[in-house]
């Protein structure tokens, strides 16, 4: 039985069920990727970007209504369990009945969908307007059976944040036309933008399937009652722990083989923007999780490893300095 509240506190738990601050997220990655990556290399070779910035509001769009119904969807089948980790958050059921959050959720997903194929449309290829009706599918088998059984929830969520990434230039049919009939030249332009848009999805899908693992040792207790195979539960948490250290380090040494290419064309902002803003930050949250025994230690390096994916996502605006 939901609790009767004012309109304010409703409406405000419904921005909370929606996970505003991980959607602001998605908005800055998609648009820095276009305005300080693609726009910027295209207009180097004379191309021009295929959506317009209203059309490209509408693929963000798109990307965020549906991440967003995925948000309400897990919320509505995990009541049991954030009864459990996080007694104090849940609202679905308490200020939100199942019903209204189900409406949300289908009302979200046909706007995203509409919006996904109108600029899919625009660039004359409606067919990848079908990866939001995939996504929008993905994230109801998340919610329903995948985060529950070992590896596989983790594993589609970081795959979903690394196509987040790479939807961009999915969307942008100049590069990969250029790749097929330009000159060497333009060819070179859009074989770096695809190169950085799969290293920076390569970056997002680890650094989410590491968050996730660390959200799992966090909510240990809940997820057992809830009868979930979680890596934490399955192999302990010790092992578990070992094997994010396993994913921090390989990030790092991705990020150091980025950076020795970044030092032989002397781009020293980018190497120590990266070395201070993420990979100590790595090795500090090595030592966060290696100390982490209770929920809320666990909740600290989620939150790090969070502000470290900002970082990430910030050095977009590096991409568009004069001296990059």
């Amino acid at each position: 039985m939901t609790k009767p509240v004012c309109i304010k506190v409703y409406l405000m738990d419904i921005l909370k069920l929606l996970r505003p601050i991980n959607l602001l997220f998605l908005v800055l990655i998609q648009f820095l990727l276009q305005y300080c990556l693609i726009v910027p290399l295209l207009k180097a070779i004379g191309q021009s970007a295929s959506l317009s910035v209203w059309y490209f509001c509408l693929l963000v769009l798109s990307t965020v209504c549906i991440a967003a119904a995925g948000y309400a969807i897990n919320d509505y089948f995990d009541v049991d369990i954030d009864r459990v980790n996080r007694p104090d958050k849940v609202i679905v059921g308490v200020t939100v009945s199942p019903e209204k959050t189900m409406q949300i959720y289908w009302l979200l997903n046909l706007l995203g969908t509409v919006a996904g194929f109108i600029a899919a449309w625009k660039i004359g290829n409606y067919k990848l307007g079908f990866l939001q009706l995939a996504t929008m599918g993905t994230l109801w088998f998340y919610a329903t059976s995948y985060k529950r059984q070992l590896l596989i929830g983790n594993i589609v969520v970081a795959v979903l944040a690394a196509l987040a990434v790479l939807i961009v230039g999915f969307y942008e049919p100049a590069i990969y036309q250029t790749l097929v009939y330009l000159e060497v030249l333009e060819k070179g332009v859009a074989r770096l933008i695809m190169q950085f848009l799969c290293g920076y999805a390569f970056c997002a899908f680890l650094l989410t399937l590491i968050r996730e693992i660390i959200k799992d040792l966090e909510d240990i207790v809940g997820d057992r009652l809830g009868g979930c195979s979680t890596l934490p539960i399955v192999i302990g948490e010790r092992v578990s722990k070992f094997i994010v250290f396993c994913l921090i380090l390989f990030v790092f040494l991705f990020l150091s083989y980025y950076q020795w290419f970044q030092w032989q064309n002397a781009k020293i902002i980018s190497v120590f923007w990266i070395l201070m803003t993420i990979q100590i930050p790595l090795l500090i949250l090595i030592y966060l999780i290696s100390q982490a025994e209770l929920p809320k230690q666990y909740h600290r390096a989620s939150q790090w490893i969070k502000g470290i994916m900002l970082m990430g996502v910030l050095y977009l605006l590096y991409l568009n300095l004069p001296l990059a």
